[in-house]
């Protein structure tokens, strides 16, 4: 018998037994009806929700990749940092060895993921932009420019409503904010933030 009939026949499936008054009287019959109390889409609810974080998933197997969002089971043993999947953990661990496998074929830069080599090559191609201020540096047309021409500019457009500091990028602002958060539940005051000096 397969796993998925088994998985029906035990979960969703009842036997009845009945005696039936026709000319095989005398001869227990079993029937099988559907478990309705197991067939509820509370109970499928239950099954496709996150326990870390509520998040419903219209798949289980969905639900499995996005528990390993909480669960970090890829582990580094280098320097121990933990990643969802093994891809990234293979991706972090080049890092480390130095293995470039990714080559652009117009400079011969090496570069550790598909993504950032992708990234290099559209800026090669004339996708991206480059600042002069930084030796001809590529950055991606989605805006890494300008984000990088604060670090020339001074320019701090993200500003700390508690203490008035200024970041140069909102991720800034909203680490510093859960830094302030922490602070506050055990009265301490906001301090620069290291990453921006």
């Amino acid at each position: 018998m397969s796993g998925l009939l088994q998985h029906i026949r035990m979960e969703h499936l009842i036997e009845e037994v009945r005696h039936l008054s026709s000319e095989e009287s005398g001869k227990d019959h079993v029937l099988q009806k559907a478990k309705t109390e197991t067939c509820t889409s509370d109970r499928r609810t239950r099954r496709r929700t996150c326990e870390y974080c509520g998040k419903v998933f219209k798949y289980v197997s969905t639900l499995n990749c996005h528990i390993k969002t909480h669960t970090l089971p890829f582990r580094c043993g280098t320097c121990e940092k933990k990643y969802s999947s093994r891809e990234s953990l293979d991706v972090h661990r080049r890092i480390h060895t130095g293995e470039m496998p990714y080559l652009c074929l117009l400079c011969g830069r090496g570069f550790i993921s598909s993504s950032s080599h992708k990234m290099h090559a559209d800026a090669q191609r004339g996708k991206g932009t480059t600042c002069a201020q930084s030796a001809g540096r590529l950055f991606s047309p989605s805006g890494e420019l300008g984000l990088h021409m604060r670090l020339h500019t001074g320019e701090q457009p993200y500003t700390c409503r508690h203490c008035g500091r200024g970041f140069r990028a909102k991720c800034l602002l909203t680490v510093h904010r859960a830094i302030i958060q922490e602070r506050v539940l055990i009265g301490a005051r906001c301090v620069p933030n290291p990453f921006t000096l």
